[in-house]
């Protein structure tokens, strides 16, 4: 979740809270290091449970739930969005800018990635990217995004209301295809809508992909 105001909470009080609801810290490793997207290094405090961590970044307002377990971190960002919305009391509606959902997933399809792509894609636009390079392409990856307009003069990380998926060979493996998917809305019960959807979601688009 993503804030207005930096420092928007009052870090003994979601200390407080996050214990209250089964999150513990350590010292040494309470305050960790995290780098944005765009390069940016920030501090953070962090919090740990089971299949599951929380960030708060208060100089870029961010709070969030993190794992490589989906049904821990749904757990744990349901927790947090009852944290927030107690301690900001009838402010939160104004304060929150957006909720994101962020995943990178590795998945095996029924196909090899870079088969599917051959014959999912438009051969007209391959064909004249190839001639323009003097050498037969082939497509790598499938990207798509959505979002209500306007992109053009802001950085698409601030747009709250954006959606993007990025399907691509895994590198290690090819055999595998790797998603980058974010979720970014103003409305955080449509986020939590798709998180619990998103098994499913992955699975549709994979097979949108490879034909099925």
């Amino acid at each position: 979740m993503a804030y207005r105001s930096k420092f928007p909470f009052v870090d003994a009080d979601l200390e407080k809270n996050l214990e209250e609801a089964g999150f513990s810290s350590s010292s040494p490793g309470r305050r960790v290091l995290r780098l944005s997207s765009d390069g940016q290094e920030s501090v953070a405090l962090r919090w740990t449970s089971s299949g599951s961590e929380v960030y708060y970044d208060p100089t870029r307002a961010f709070l969030s739930a993190e794992g490589s377990v989906p049904e821990g971190v749904h757990e744990a960002f349901g927790k947090l969005v009852k944290i927030a919305a107690a301690l900001l009391g009838p402010t939160w509606a104004t304060e929150l800018k957006w909720t994101e959902l962020y995943a990178t997933i590795r998945i095996l399809g029924e196909r090899k990635p870079l088969e599917s792509y051959t014959e999912t894609y438009s051969p007209k636009i391959i064909e004249r990217v190839g001639k323009i390079l003097g050498t037969t392409v082939k497509p790598f990856l499938f990207a798509v995004f959505s979002s209500p307009g306007g992109e053009e003069g802001q950085p698409l990380n601030e747009i709250p209301n954006w959606v993007t998926i990025v399907v691509e060979p895994f590198i290690q493996n090819p055999k595998y295809y790797f998603m980058k998917l974010v979720f970014r809305q103003q409305d955080t019960e449509k986020v939590v809508g798709f998180a619990s959807r998103l098994e499913k979601i992955v699975g549709g688009i994979i097979s949108e992909i490879e034909g099925r």
